[in-house]
């Protein structure tokens, strides 16, 4: 059996083609005389490989010690593959008699989120500093009474 027999490639390639926003938010849609075109982003990763031999020819690998001796008649083989993805929402496109509109999808607990871990991470290293200029006082004035 040849590579080009067992590396089958037409699953993937229909997948990849079936990835998209109307696959993952469905059609766009008319609604008040506006078109929407939902918006959103794919990624997607695939990995596959694999090998195809006959064994070795002699025993313990050694050029012209004994009978040659073919694990199998057919050889032997192994191949893996792998897959991930993720489908984001960006947002839409919004058709109108009057114009067009990009419309972003926000997450509106971000902002918050972030401010949060900022002030966080400001208090940790302003306490850093102030408890090590505090150390740095207390050994110069040990240092001075001696």
């Amino acid at each position: 059996m040849g590579q080009k027999e067992w590396v089958n490639t037409k699953l993937i390639e229909q997948l990849v083609g079936d990835l998209g926003a109307r696959s993952v938010f469905g059609e766009p849609t008319r609604e008040h005389g506006a078109v929407i075109i939902p918006v959103a982003q794919v990624v997607f990763g695939i990995g596959y490989g694999g090998g195809y031999g006959e064994g070795p020819a002699k025993p313990g690998g050694e050029e012209g010690a004994g009978e040659e001796t073919k694990e199998a008649e057919g050889g032997s083989g192994g191949g893996g593959a792998g897959a991930g993805g993720r489908v984001t929402p960006r947002g839409y496109i919004r058709i109108t008699p009057e114009g067009v509109k990009y419309e972003p999808i926000q997450n509106e607990a971000v902002i918050p989120v972030a401010g949060i871990v900022m002030v966080a991470w400001s208090v940790f290293w302003i306490t850093a500093t102030v408890r090590y200029i505090a150390k740095m006082v207390a050994k110069t004035k040990q240092a001075q009474r001696r």
